[in-house]
């Protein structure tokens, strides 16, 4: 990986002997005017670039979207806004490229200062839903497997407590995938896994997590059918 001193960024798997990202500016996260400076830059181990600059935003580069991802932003109200503690407690916390960028440390000591300011109120339950599926999003642009399924077991979490039917019937769709019937018929290879791992696996986990809501359980059984 290298960075030139116009701003430009190059990465190239030296094992396939190919270029993996031509050239591509830093302008978009260089703010205009800003006197920013890079702080640090690292190539996760799934060759993904991530770029840290002196305000303590971090950014990665997403190759098939083409386009910078926003990872960590100390400024960021909607996280200082959200309160994740009850959707993460019973989850083993995962150390990967997403944890390692946002500060760990940082996360263990918000969920002590959420347990004594905890609020109900619809402003924080809205923050801490686009915090959670921010979360999701990092981690899936990430490749991080591990992060994904820490932080979409705890998404789904926020979402069966809220009953928000449609958004919970979209991830269970989504990891369902077709019907076998309609795969066939149009001889489509239905793909199985996700991050290497397999998303009838973790869509069953997040069914149970959904059990804990009695209004879901319709949605729930026609998930179970599909998949059956």
């Amino acid at each position: 990986m290298a960075i030139t001193t116009g701003g430009q960024l190059f990465v190239w798997d030296t094992k396939k002997k190919l270029v993996t990202i031509n050239g591509e500016s830093l302008g978009p996260i260089l703010k205009a005017g800003a006197s920013l400076s890079l702080t640090k830059v690292q190539l996760t181990n799934e060759g993904i670039p991530i770029v840290t600059l002196s305000n303590q935003t971090s950014c990665a580069f997403d190759s098939s979207m083409g386009t910078w991802i926003l990872l960590h932003d100390s400024a960021d109200t909607t996280k200082s806004s959200s309160s994740i503690h009850s959707y993460i407690t019973g989850l083993d916390f995962v150390v990967g490229p997403l944890a390692a960028v946002q500060g760990g440390a940082d996360l263990t000591r918000r969920q002590g200062v959420e347990r004594l300011q905890s609020s109900d109120s619809g402003h924080q339950r809205l923050a801490t839903e686009s915090y959670l599926e921010s979360q999701v999003a990092s981690a899936l642009s990430l490749r991080s497997s591990k992060e994904y399924r820490f932080w979409m077991l705890a998404y789904v979490k926020c979402l069966t407590k809220q009953g928000n039917e449609q958004k919970l019937r979209d991830i269970c769709t989504e990891l369902a995938g077709p019907p076998l019937p309609s795969v066939a018929r149009h001889g489509k290879a239905q793909t199985s896994l996700l991050l290497g791992f397999s998303k009838h696996g973790l869509l069953k986990e997040l069914l149970s997590t959904m059990a804990s809501n009695s209004s879901l359980q319709r949605l729930i059984s026609e998930i179970h059918e599909q998949i059956q």
